[in-house]
This record gives structure tokens, sequence and C-alpha cells, in this order.
């Protein structure tokens, strides 16, 4: 049974392990102007500065052996003027491949969901690549319903 566990300056670097697999596995498949390298030059500083953050909840799945088989990244913002009620972002999720289909990443955006309404959010949005079928597809199991569309024009 996966377990999770909120990060820690300790975990730092399996954080950084598994968004980098994110990187590589999902934006290098499908977007071509991501920087797949940038995890590894910028993880530890940027997730390093987001421990401790109360607007931001950064997770880590482990299997029965203690090893990270994935992660999650979200944030809650403050209202704005066009959107008056607080809201969650799921910034990123990654489930190792030898461990998918096995609950980890529902259990993950379980946490998060759960999270962001203690933190006061009436909803929350993920965003995945239109060409990535299987994140949409789990994205809809777990609650999330298709709101907009992005288009782009590559020049």
């Amino acid at each position: 049974m996966p377990t999770v566990r909120v990060v820690t300056a300790d975990d730092l670097d399996q954080l950084v392990e598994s968004v980098t697999n994110l990187f590589r596995d999902d934006a290098g498949q499908h977007d071509r102007f991501t920087d797949t390298t940038w995890p590894q030059r910028e993880g530890h500083t940027r997730y390093g500065a987001l421990v401790g953050d109360p607007a931001w909840l950064q997770l880590l799945a482990y299997d029965d052996d203690d090893r990270a088989v994935g992660h999650l990244v979200g944030r809650v913002g403050e209202p704005t003027p066009t959107r008056p009620n607080r809201s969650a972002v799921l910034e990123s999720l990654y489930v190792f491949a030898d461990v998918r289909g096995q609950g980890v990443g529902a259990l993950l955006v379980e946490e998060f969901l759960k999270w962001a309404r203690e933190q006061g959010a009436v909803y929350a949005t993920v965003s995945a690549y239109a060409a990535n079928e299987r994140a949409q597809r789990f994205y809809q199991v777990n609650g999330f319903v298709p709101q907009s569309v992005t288009l782009q024009a590559v020049l």
C-alpha cells in the first residue's frame, strides 16, 4: 500500500528525480519548447524554497520498500477581482512507470484536494498536454472536468 508524505529538505533529491522524470517523459514527448534539463539545474533551489511555504504542498509517494515512486506539487492562490474565490492549482504530478495503475496517482490527488479544501479553495485546476490522453483520462477519473482549451501557434 503506497504512503504519502509531505516533502522536507531531506527529500529534495527524490523530489527532483521525480520532477526530472516528468519533464523527460511528459514535456519531452509533448512540448518541444520546454527545457527538459531545468529540474537538474534549478530543481533543488526551486523546490527547496517551497518547503514549509503554507501556500504550497509538495508530496512524495512511497512504496512498501520506502522507495519514492511519485510526487505532486500544488499551490493555493488568493482570490482576484475576477475570480473572488480561493483556488488550487495542481502544478506537477508524476508516478513512476513501474507502479502506475496501483493507485499512487489517485492517492496523491486525493491528498492534494483534501489539503486544498482545508486551505479554503473552492475549486482546483490542472493542465495536461492535449496529446497526453492518458493524463487527461486520469484527471477526469479523479474529479477534474475540462474547462478551457489553450491553442498554440508555432512561430
